[in-house]
């Protein structure tokens, strides 16, 4: 961050929250430039998304896998500006990858059990969380998330899970600030 570079309160104009309220003042990145004051337009989101576990046990190739990261953008409301990690087999990440509509970065999920949950609950200590986000979107609906959600909605952070219900952890949704259901798949 600039010297000129702070976090600032700013009124909930502008602001829309979950079902189109406004929200309350929050924090968000301001800089100055040439004296004038700056703004960032809305919240900063981060997107921590298990590719495979979107996909459900259909695993079903390069289109499959771009349709469910599509389907995923639309029901957590990304926006320009938002920071998004997939994680997954390699083949998966690869297919999101080279044709995403949006920035960004693919993680190859470690070996063995809950290797793509591993590498995405890695970001927290590289990416401090919830030092620079005001809302996290997980897209997997698997618990090992749900200590992660509970620490960040201590810290104010507001945790979104987007996930099918019948692969939805009752602790996640639990810890969870709101629950968006996937839509299913007509592939």
């Amino acid at each position: 961050m600039d010297p000129g570079a702070s976090a600032v309160l700013v009124p909930s104009a502008g602001f829309v929250g979950e079902g189109g309220a406004p929200c309350a003042p929050r924090r968000v990145a301001a800089a100055n430039f040439n004296g004038l004051r700056l703004v960032a337009p809305h919240p900063r989101t981060l997107h921590l998304v298990d590719i495979e576990n979107l996909l459900g046990e259909a695993h079903r190739g390069a289109v499959a896998t771009g349709s469910v990261l599509d389907r995923y953008l639309a029901a957590a409301a990304w926006h320009a500006g938002d920071q998004t990690f997939v994680a997954g087999q390699a083949r998966h990440v690869a297919a999101v990858s080279f044709d995403s509509p949006v920035p960004l970065r693919g993680l190859i999920a470690y070996p063995g059990k809950d290797g793509a949950d591993r590498r995405l609950l890695e970001t927290d200590r590289a990416e401090r969380i919830a030092e620079r986000f005001d809302r996290v979107v997980i897209g997997s609906g698997d618990g090992i998330f749900a200590e992660l959600a509970r620490t960040l909605r201590r810290s104010a952070v507001r945790v979104w899970v987007v996930s099918s219900p019948e692969s939805l952890s009752r602790w996640l949704a639990s810890a969870a600030t709101r629950v968006v259901a996937f839509p299913s798949s007509n592939v």
